[in-house]
């Protein structure tokens, strides 16, 4: 039986698609990490960060403003108004800044505070097929002192 050597440092193992090979430690390069110049380090107005639009860019203010899809006027909802408290169904993808931004412009109000929550959907049964109700995610937020949102209802 044949047995491998113990590789030491002067030796390196590398995958091969005919098997395992064993190469001298004088014919291996060195490797190093590629440098960024200042061209490469720069983004483009094209690119994304985590699937998003990049700051600042005329892709990023246009999601800003299609952040929001509707004002949520329930029952609870109009107990929180109370509280100065406004819910809002947003896009599945929103961030807590961006809908802040979205209602700053919007509404002209000034925005305490954000919170986000997600409800899932519901299942819908009509016989013996069942479906599903979508579910959506929404937000409530939270306004200075003072300030009021007017949905004109």
């Amino acid at each position: 039986m044949f047995k491998l050597p113990i590789f030491s440092s002067g030796f390196r193992k590398t995958k091969n698609t005919a098997g395992l090979k064993i190469t001298d430690k004088s014919s291996v390069s060195k490797i190093s990490k590629p440098k960024l110049n200042k061209k490469t380090s720069v983004r483009k107005s094209s690119e994304t960060i985590k699937g998003n639009p990049v700051l600042g860019t005329p892709d990023f203010k246009n999601r800003i403003s299609q952040s929001l899809r509707n004002p949520i006027i329930t029952e609870k909802a109009t107990i929180l108004k109370d509280l100065n408290k406004y819910s809002f169904e947003i896009i599945d993808d929103a961030s807590k800044n961006e809908i802040k931004k979205s209602i700053r412009d919007l509404y002209q109000v000034k925005v305490v505070g954000v919170n986000i929550l997600k409800t899932a959907g519901k299942i819908k049964k009509r016989g013996r097929v069942i479906g599903w109700q979508p579910g959506h995610k929404k937000a409530v937020v939270t306004l200075k002192v003072g300030e009021k949102i007017d949905f004109g209802i």
